[in-house]
């Protein structure tokens, strides 16, 4: 008897095909085009859960997204649709609001804009490649002084309790040196 491959069975498809369009038009309410959505793209975390998912859906699912999004992809007026609140200061009445930490803010209200940074400084948005450069400079430290270590602290009861503070490799190592000692005991 051949297992049932429940993954792939009418109802699954159909709950498949249903969260696929419920993304799709998530997706073009939001403004996010395909690239937003593939693999890396950086948008997929959003649109499930601006659609109300309570978890990531499958890769079978994002391509039918995909396939969605292809067919008709999100315009100008799409991605005016979107839902944004307006800007937490008082009596401003700015169209485009982002979410920040401490709220909705648009451009000139938001903490990057109070500091009279604007869009394009590349110092406003964290992770930025110059960002870990910029904290350096900050605190004096340059990059020859500060070397990664090359390799863990092998720590043989932490290994041996199960706790890994040891590369793979040597985990893998003494684990088999481990199995050696035990199987030349019971054999003696």
């Amino acid at each position: 008897m051949t297992p049932i491959d429940y993954a792939h069975t009418r109802q699954a498809r159909e709950n498949r095909e249903a969260k696929a369009t419920a993304l799709a038009a998530t997706a073009r309410a939001m403004g996010v085009t395909t690239a937003g959505i593939a693999i890396g793209g950086g948008r997929r975390r959003d649109v499930w859960r601006a659609a109300g998912l309570d978890r990531s859906p499958s890769e079978e699912t994002w391509h039918l997204v995909h396939q969605l999004l292809a067919t008709d992809p999100p315009t100008a007026a799409h991605a005016a649709a979107r839902r944004c609140k307006p800007c937490n200061t008082p009596g401003c009445q700015a169209p485009d609001t982002h979410l920040y930490p401490s709220g909705w803010w648009c451009d000139p209200h938001s903490p990057w804009g109070r500091r009279g940074q604007t869009a394009s400084d590349p110092n406003r948005v964290p992770g930025q490649p110059c960002e870990l450069t910029r904290l350096r400079q900050a605190r004096g430290i340059t990059a020859a002084a500060y070397a990664t270590p090359a390799m863990t602290v092998v720590d043989e009861r932490a290994i041996t309790s199960g706790k890994r503070r040891s590369t793979t490799a040597t985990y893998q190592a003494v684990k088999a040196a481990q199995e050696h000692r035990n199987r030349t005991r019971r054999t003696a």
